[in-house]
């Protein structure tokens, strides 16, 4: 039996619906694995996350189910496991599932237990609880698998302790929120307190229409330590060594951690740039159009636009005045710039309107305006 387990864990954007390109991004991964012994993606990825009232469609359930069993002719014979999640038929509702697929053919399955109702997930009308599991096994190792909510109760990690885990597994699609990732490893410390066992966290990256998934995956070893972490808005492949010794399991990172995340209005402007670049390249545009009026909310979602989809897929139009920054603005950001020049009938507009427009300084917005 080896007394060293070579996971590794993708912290990535998948899209809702789009099966047979998930599964591509999956095969891509698992070809890029190396030496790694398991592949692990965070929760739902086949389906994208969250499929919401996709999965009541047994058609999408089935199409799910179909790429799995592409990715497990892939992985049979080859030298990497993968551990994966999908939705998969259940009685009634479907379970929101996490597949191990094992080089040998065979394979483990363990469904959430825990189903959130409250925030942006309605997971209790979409899907059926799972039965407490157990560990799965891989190379003589016991690896305890939470799904999404599971992670915040006490009870499956304590389930899994007791048959016999000597890692937890938290797979998850956890939603941005400020000050969120904290709160994260907060509640991994506690499970790691109750169970004795370190908790290796990865969580999704990127947006999904209203939702935006912010990453910030780590590795808590020792209830008092810090923990390891990857970076926050991006993604990453994160590789570890699970070593065992006389105490259990430790890791050991095979990459420095990142610094810490970011927080406050840092992480909120990061937020609506994943967001921004989720819905465009999401939705298949392939530019955008924004009005610049020199103002500083357009400013903003100029600069935003530019980080989030590059200066290339954006055109910017503005109609020149008597004042402008708008011209500075794009030079700054790289982006195109198109003028409309409107000065030459704002004086007849100015005599046409005058009566209507109060005098200063009550008119002096309308002026401002016109």
């Amino acid at each position: 039996m080896s007394d060293r387990l070579r996971p590794a864990l993708v912290q990535a954007d998948f899209s809702v619906g789009a099966v047979e390109d998930n599964l591509r991004r999956i095969l891509s991964f698992h070809a890029e694995a190396g030496d790694a012994d398991l592949l692990v993606m965070p929760a739902g990825v086949l389906s994208g996350y969250p499929p919401q009232d996709l999965v009541l469609r047994p058609a999408f359930v089935a199409r799910a189910e179909a790429a799995l069993e592409a990715l497990a002719a892939r992985v049979r014979g080859s030298r990497t496991a993968v551990l994966v999640g999908l939705p998969i038929r259940g009685l009634g509702h479907p379970h929101n599932a996490a597949v191990l697929l094992r080089p040998d053919g065979t394979r483990e399955i363990v469904a959430t237990q825990e189903l959130p109702k409250e925030d942006v997930f309605d997971e209790v009308r979409h899907f059926a609880p799972g039965l407490p599991s157990l560990p799965v096994l891989l190379e003589g190792f016991r690896l305890g698998v939470l799904i999404r909510e599971d992670l915040w109760h006490p009870g499956p990690a304590a389930r899994l302790a007791s048959a016999g885990a000597e890692v937890l597994l938290a797979i998850n699609g956890s939603p941005f929120e400020a000050g969120k990732a904290d709160r994260r490893v907060s509640v991994a410390r506690a499970r790691l307190r109750e169970t004795g066992l370190p908790v290796a966290y990865l969580n999704l990256c990127g947006a999904q229409d209203e939702i935006v998934f912010d990453g910030a995956s780590f590795l808590l070893g020792a209830p008092s330590a810090a923990p390891w972490r990857a970076p926050a808005f991006a993604e990453a492949a994160l590789r570890v060594d699970l070593v065992r010794g006389p105490e259990g399991l430790s890791f050991e990172p095979l990459s420095p951690s990142a610094p810490a995340w970011p927080d406050g209005n840092a992480s909120r402007r990061l937020a609506r740039v994943a967001s921004l670049r989720g819905y465009v390249r999401k939705n298949g545009f392939r530019e955008v159009l924004l009005g610049l009026s020199s103002g500083i909310d357009s400013a903003a979602v100029a600069a935003m636009a530019a980080d989030a989809l590059g200066p290339e897929a954006i055109r910017a139009v503005y109609l020149p005045s008597a004042l402008t920054l708008a011209e500075a603005q794009t030079v700054r950001f790289k982006i195109r710039l198109s003028e409309i020049p409107l000065l030459s009938p704002v004086p007849a507009l100015s005599e046409a309107l005058g009566p209507a427009i109060a005098a200063p300084p009550r008119g002096a917005l309308a002026r401002q305006n016109l």
